[in-house]
């Protein structure tokens, strides 16, 4: 994964011969294939992030829930009350105030994971709960259990996915910023068929939270997800024989 839409000028020329070394390129948004493909001799195929090789009842099964591998909070939450779970990264404002409207009209808490890669202010200020002991199953049962996800998580947007949550992706930076990251996101909706509807501030979003309510055609979804993990597993044999 390349994460951009387009890498640095002085940086193509060495990415070319490094990407010509390989016997078979796998990417998984379709900005990193036009990147590969415009570059190299090989042609990229987009395929699945590992994540979504396994289907929502094969990671039931990896983080079926027991007392002695969570603390007793973590356990009330995933078995209690209806939550929203916000899990935001960047120190973007406006998905913690959208995440505020959303607990106010629904009266659900929050439930939050604080100052990921670095220490925010910001995140003081959000969070009915924010639990510190969360293990990588944490997690991924935060997710799957949680009425309404609020994220600018990649990985996130693929568990709220794999579990047919009701969740809201925010774009971390603006999409006229060279280096943001946002093609990962608008990757797996088009590959998937997920409604836009679901990226805030998207033209069809258009700035609406209370879009997180939304349908979201899960089967057609399903449908899609089972011919991309096909495909990434035919590739995967591919290259490996």
């Amino acid at each position: 994964s390349f994460g951009v839409s387009e890498i640095p000028a002085f940086q193509k020329k060495a990415t070319a011969a490094y990407l010509d070394r390989f016997y078979k390129i796998g990417v998984r948004e379709q900005k990193g294939k036009d990147i590969v493909d415009s570059l190299s001799r090989n042609t990229a195929q987009v395929v699945a992030d590992p994540t979504l090789l396994l289907t929502k009842e094969e990671w039931e099964e990896e983080i079926k829930l027991t007392i002695s591998d969570t603390t007793k909070q973590n356990v009330d939450r995933a078995n209690g009350a209806p939550y929203i779970f916000c899990y935001l990264i960047s120190p973007n404002e406006e998905g913690r105030r959208q995440a505020k409207l959303l607990s106010e009209k629904t009266g659900l808490p929050i439930v939050t994971i604080r100052h990921m890669e670095q220490y925010r202010d910001i995140d003081e200020t959000i969070g009915d709960e924010a639990p510190y002991s969360v293990d990588p199953n944490d997690f991924v049962r935060y997710i799957s259990r949680a009425a309404y996800v609020c994220t600018d998580s990649f990985h996130c947007s693929v568990f709220s996915t794999i579990f047919h949550r009701q969740f809201m992706t925010f774009y971390r930076s603006s999409s006229a910023d060279k280096m943001a990251r946002n093609s990962r996101i608008d990757s797996l909706f088009n590959v998937l068929g997920i409604n836009k509807e679901h990226i805030f501030g998207s033209e069809q979003n258009g700035g609406d939270i209370f879009k997180i309510d939304c349908e979201v055609d899960w089967n057609h979804v399903e449908r899609n997800l089972e011919k991309l993990r096909k495909e990434s597993f035919e590739f995967l044999k591919s290259a490996l024989d």
